[in-house]
């Protein structure tokens, strides 16, 4: 099931909107969403400075308004 051909790009702000909303609902994950969470935090740690992260619902609202 996990092939190249059915993995699909999120634009960075879907990335950020999903990952705000299991990191709502982080201790009620399942082990697969727990590591989908794990990986977009790591994504975003690299692309955002500390001082943005802590602000990180701002950018999203930001750029969905």
């Amino acid at each position: 099931m996990s092939s190249d051909s059915s993995r699909f790009n999120l634009e960075q702000v879907e990335e950020l909107g999903i990952y705000l909303l299991l990191k709502e609902r982080e201790p009620s994950l399942d082990r697969i969403l727990l590591a989908l969470l794990n990986r977009i935090e790591r994504r975003l740690y690299e692309r955002y400075s500390i001082a943005e992260f802590e602000n990180i619902k701002q950018i999203y609202h930001n750029n969905t308004i």
